[in-house]
């Protein structure tokens, strides 16, 4: 399955391909106060007419981006810990095998349980990625307080206090890890995006290309847990 918008890599291009488009999924709706479910084909547009003001979000301009599409293609700045300002409470997945689940915070402030086998298979092999050797190595070659993977298992570390969650490993994911069916938007974080991305970006160091792809071994690995069976797209297109 690849979704409508995002760039086949190379690995998929001589593949019998489903592409879907999502563009008649578009509802969004306040599920509690301050609380947004959002549809994957809403688009950003749809969300600033909904009242949501997401101006501070990366790739806001481009407002024709539906929602599983900017969870698709988002990149962050490289800072451990930027993930959870984004305003993205939690992501409604559909796994390769068909489950769908809620991931969000997890542990003390864990607000949505792990109902399926498939999810409560996978998470434990994510936690014990973030405990790789070769992870490790990789975050002391590039530095303090600096991711080097393309999947943000960093979502998952808790560093300095932060609230682990599930769903912020989708950001920037390319459609490789599962299938987005919504978003669960926290008005009042996306409001206080802007003053945390923009130290984010000042604080960012670039990552060499070399580290990147030496860390291409654990993204491949998050790839494998996450769709083993690669229903979905491949590990996504490298931009530099």
């Amino acid at each position: 399955m690849a979704l409508d918008g995002v760039a086949l890599p190379h690995e998929d291009r001589q593949r019998s391909l489903l592409v879907v488009h999502v563009d008649l999924l578009n509802q969004v709706s306040e599920i509690a106060p301050g609380l947004w479910r959002v549809s994957p084909g809403c688009t950003l547009q749809d969300l600033q007419s909904a009242g949501l003001e997401i101006s501070a979000w990366p790739c806001s301009s481009d407002r024709g981006l539906n929602m599983a599409q900017w969870i698709s293609l988002v990149q962050l700045p490289s800072r451990i810990g930027v993930t959870q300002a984004c305003g993205v409470h939690a992501v409604e997945c559909m796994y390769s095998d068909g489950v769908i689940e809620v991931l969000g915070s997890f542990g003390v402030a864990d607000s949505q349980p792990l109902r399926s086998l498939t999810a409560q298979r996978t998470v434990p092999k994510l936690f014990q990625l973030c405990m790789n050797t070769k992870l490790q190595q990789l975050l002391a070659i590039a530095g303090q307080g600096v991711w080097p993977l393309r999947y943000r298992l960093d979502a998952l570390m808790g560093s300095d206090g932060m609230t682990v969650n599930l769903g912020h490993i989708f950001l920037g994911h390319g459609a490789s890890l599962g299938w987005v069916m919504a978003a669960y938007l926290e008005e009042t974080r996306i409001q206080a995006f802007a003053e945390h991305l923009q130290q984010a970006c000042q604080d960012e160091e670039k990552v060499p290309y070399q580290v990147r792809r030496l860390g291409e071994v654990v993204d491949h690995a998050v790839k494998r847990v996450m769709d083993p069976d690669n229903v979905y797209m491949s590990y996504p297109v490298q931009t530099g």
